[in-house]
């Protein structure tokens, strides 16, 4: 898939991408201090959000950590994510995301890696996002960032899959920017209003390259 500019602040990404070359000199802003595997047990410093395309509430929304040696990959504890059905077959989306610092240098490069497995009934794909905010914590609106290289990833029950989104801010907008904030979508079409959808997320790490 060739490089597109993407609007609205931000870059979507639905991919699992293998880098090569990738430079040595990096800063790892999200993966230590137990912000991306939770090895605390807590799900600090992330947030939890939802969307439906029938404009209703879900009636379960759940977001926590789990322990099960069945489901935890490499670690001591996952994320996992619950979310009922819409009540009319339509899309859901549930949401995890937390803003972290950035001091970004010229033709700065991101990537954004985390690991993802399905429950019983799991959500069909995963989105990754970045979006540039000020040093007030604001959105840029007019930013721009370039996604590179990508494929598509599907959630599956039997195993982990790694979703990545590699991305360069534009040069244009560095002395605006303060935050980088991440956002990772569940999402599930034609959702049964049924089940609970619950899949899980670890390992979610976030490197400045240049």
């Amino acid at each position: 898939m060739k490089s597109k500019l993407m609007f609205i602040f931000a870059v979507s990404l639905l991919s699992s991408l293998c880098l090569a070359n990738e430079p040595t000199d990096k800063t790892v802003l999200i993966g230590d201090k137990n912000r991306g595997n939770f090895e605390d047990g807590l799900i600090k410093p992330w947030h939890r959000g939802h969307w439906c395309s029938s404009g209703k509430k879900p009636k379960t929304l759940e977001v926590g950590v789990t322990d099960d040696k069945k489901i935890v990959a490499d670690s001591k504890y996952a994320m996992f994510v619950k979310m009922s059905g819409d009540a009319d077959h339509k899309r859901i989306s549930a949401l995890i995301f937390s803003r972290f610092p950035i001091d970004v240098n010229k033709g700065a490069k991101l990537v954004l890696n985390c690991d993802l497995r399905n429950g019983t009934d799991g959500f069909q794909i995963c989105g990754l996002q970045l979006f540039l905010l000020n040093k007030q914590g604001r959105y840029i609106g007019s930013a721009k960032v370039v996604k590179e290289q990508s494929h598509n990833v599907k959630l599956t029950q039997e195993k982990w899959v790694t979703a990545t989104l590699t991305a360069t801010i534009p040069d244009d907008k560095l002395k605006d920017v303060g935050y980088i904030q991440v956002r990772i979508n569940l999402v599930c079409d034609n959702s049964d209003p049924t089940k609970v959808y619950e899949s899980f997320i670890d390992n979610i790490k976030l490197i400045q390259q240049k």
